[in-house]
């Protein structure tokens, strides 16, 4: 007996849920696939955002946010936690885009700077990016 199929981008295996009196228990659900993680983070990383200085985050967001919609309604609708992972990968990116647009002296400033920057982005503007809209931005530090 398989253990796990892929299909459509999502694998099914054995995973934990619950029932309606809060009691979880094991059964046959899907989430996102390891190859559909791969080929998300492959396309972020042919955004290059970190080249995009000369726009301001709002374009950044402007630009990206169809993609990871479309993303989070169809990977997301089976087990979201597995997706929030790959798309922290967006906030990396953003953190290094923040590095290079305002650069500083040391890179390890720049990196606590470019993190600072993205984290109060986050707090002042929880609905830019798609993602930060369902608890998946950067915490202000």
């Amino acid at each position: 007996m398989p253990r796990s199929f892929d299909f459509l981008g999502y694998t099914f295996r054995r995973r934990l849920a619950m029932n309606k009196q809060g009691v979880g228990f094991v059964t046959f659900l899907p989430a996102i696939s390891n190859s559909a993680k791969k080929a998300i983070r492959q396309t972020i990383r042919k955004w290059r955002l970190y080249k995009r200085t000369s726009q301001s985050i709002e374009e950044i967001a402007k630009a990206t946010n169809t993609q990871v919609r479309g993303w989070m309604n169809y990977y997301g609708k089976f087990y979201r936690s597995e997706l929030t992972q790959t798309l922290f990968q967006i906030e990396r990116h953003l953190r290094r885009w923040a590095q290079h647009k305002y650069k500083q002296n040391t890179s390890r400033s720049s990196k606590k700077r470019a993190r600072r920057y993205v984290g109060n982005v986050y707090k002042h503007k929880p609905k830019l990016f798609i993602h930060w809209r369902y608890g998946m931005g950067s915490p202000v530090e």
